[in-house]
């Protein structure tokens, strides 16, 4: 009976002084993408959810899901189509080392239009999730859509994402590993 008492007065004294886990480096400031991307990858994400709208080009929007077409036009400042001169600085490669699965970032234009053709299999291989950051209306967004040949895009103004990882132009495709165009 003694051997029990001691074992859980040990315990209890344990237990009491154990103390709180010590931070030994906070960079600050750097955050998973994944839970802000949660609602934009859930609303493209594919479903055979029956009895929803079938659109004539055969895609079926998940039940519930929001058409991603009213959130048009889509403008993005500080971002243009041109051609990529650096990769990621070290500072954004350590916060996209958190990245739960690539991104591109792609605008309406022509040259956003042909690299989502030429580089559309190794994306959807990847798991590639596309950001739409410069949409001017309806017409250009299908184009887009069907350029993208069944990869989850969606249309979001992309000036903060710019700023954050240092973008300045696309198509771009956004690794853990850093840019690639």
């Amino acid at each position: 009976m003694r051997a029990w008492w001691v074992a859980a007065a040990s315990l209890g004294w344990a237990t009491a002084t154990a103390a709180p886990p010590v931070v030994i480096h906070d960079a600050g400031g750097t955050e998973p993408i994944a839970p802000y991307m949660a609602p934009y990858l859930e609303a493209v994400a594919p479903s055979g959810a029956t009895g929803a709208a079938s659109r004539a080009d055969g895609f079926v929007p998940p039940a519930g899901a929001v058409d991603l077409r009213h959130g048009l036009p889509v403008t993005s400042p500080g971002l243009q189509p041109g051609r990529l001169t650096r990769d990621a600085s070290r500072a954004v490669r350590e916060r996209l080392r958190s990245l739960s699965r690539p991104l591109c970032v792609v605008g309406a234009d022509p040259w956003s239009l042909q690299w989502l053709h030429t580089h559309g299999a190794t994306l959807r291989e990847l798991g590639t999730v596309c950001l739409a950051v410069e949409v001017p209306d309806e017409r250009a967004w299908e184009e887009l859509v069907s350029a993208a040949a069944g990869l989850p895009i969606v249309p979001v103004p992309g000036a903060d994402l710019a700023e954050t990882f240092g973008l300045r132009v696309y198509p771009v495709l956004i690794t853990r590993d850093g840019f690639e165009q």
